[in-house]
């Protein structure tokens, strides 16, 4: 079995190193195949079970793959990343899989759960914060399986996550309701998750200048937090966030569904059409490093125009370090 297992991986190694489907499935073929064998030929007897999970779990650990990527939590990794695949939205593998039979599967299989669940929970919060999941049951289908083989413990953050998302749900029509008792109707619309941050591993986003456009509705839900939480703080995670832009100078009018940092970059142009990368630096105080990457993909985009950069020139290639502080930035009046 575990020679089997080797020479499977060994075969698809090239493109298992980054493909977690390719490389779980090779890794749940073998193992399905020799469970069914032990299920069929001696009825499931536990000495036989034990002896397939250790040569399983051995070539699981150590493989072509591990060796490529130069240590043993490559396994762990590409099992929670394909996870991922089969809990997030839109995934072929979601319509076309039994994932409660998956899940099994996959629970079977002997890895490093520790290293597993540093991946999972990245993950997981990416989804849950992303409104990345296809079903909020199979996540909590996944946790219960982890649970039942690992323990409280284990899951316990897990589950923490998932009650602040359903919190987070309730606090917004409270705070929808708020804002209609006090006839607040020139605010932006728009919705929040409070997480706590003994269960989420995120970082505050570095400091910047919010645009007059969204500081209104920023202050009034800070404030109609803190009269019900007295005490707490709130560290907004912007880099996360995202909203809706609706183009007002084109035909036809577009919605643009942008990150909020491209949001305020995209704002200053209702104050002039026309503006220097540093002034525009200056004015919104986004991190140098940051601004440039995000004044690159709104370029790339084509939603807005250097001067000095040639439209003929295949802005895919372009990069943050090609543009200087004395360049001339505009609006594209024009785009598809």
């Amino acid at each position: 079995i575990h020679q089997m297992g080797i020479d499977a991986i060994e075969r698809v190694s090239a493109s298992a190193l980054n493909d977690s489907k390719l490389y779980v499935e090779t890794i749940l073929e073998i193992h399905i195949k020799f469970f069914q064998l032990v299920q069929e030929a001696f009825s499931n007897e536990q000495d036989f079970t034990a002896v397939l999970h250790k040569a399983c779990g051995k070539f699981i650990n150590n493989n072509a793959v591990t060796t490529a990527a130069g240590n043993k939590t490559k396994s762990p990794e590409l099992l929670a990343r394909y996870c991922d695949v089969l809990l997030r939205k839109r995934s072929k593998a979601v319509e076309e899989t039994d994932l409660e039979e998956k899940f099994n599967q996959i629970m079977a299989l002997y890895f490093n759960k520790d290293v597993f669940q540093k991946f999972y929970d990245k993950m997981l919060a990416k989804r849950l914060v992303g409104q990345l999941s296809a079903s909020d049951d199979y996540e909590e289908s996944m946790i219960l399986k982890l649970k039942q083989a690992c323990g409280f413990k284990y899951t316990s953050k897990l589950e923490r996550m998932f009650q602040d998302i359903g919190v987070s749900k309730n606090l917004i029509d409270q705070y929808r309701t708020y804002c209609e008792k006090l006839r607040l109707d020139d605010i932006v619309n728009f919705s929040v998750m409070v997480l706590s941050s003994k269960s989420w591993s995120f970082s505050a986003s570095p400091n910047f200048v919010l645009p007059v456009e969204l500081k209104k509705t920023f202050e009034i839900f800070t404030k109609f937090y803190t009269q019900q939480h007295n005490g707490r703080k709130l560290t907004w995670l912007h880099q996360y966030s995202k909203g809706d832009l609706q183009t007002l100078y084109t035909k036809p009018k577009y919605i643009l569904h942008v990150s909020t940092y491209q949001i305020i970059i995209l704002l200053l142009f209702y104050k002039f059409s026309r503006w220097t990368v540093e002034r525009m630096q200056d004015e919104t105080q986004i991190k140098d490093d940051l601004f440039l990457q995000v004044l690159c993909g709104l370029l790339k985009s084509k939603l807005i125009k250097c001067a000095e950069i040639d439209d003929d020139d295949d802005l895919d290639d372009l990069k943050e370090t090609y543009i200087e502080m004395n360049y001339n930035i505009q609006i594209v009046d024009h785009f598809e």
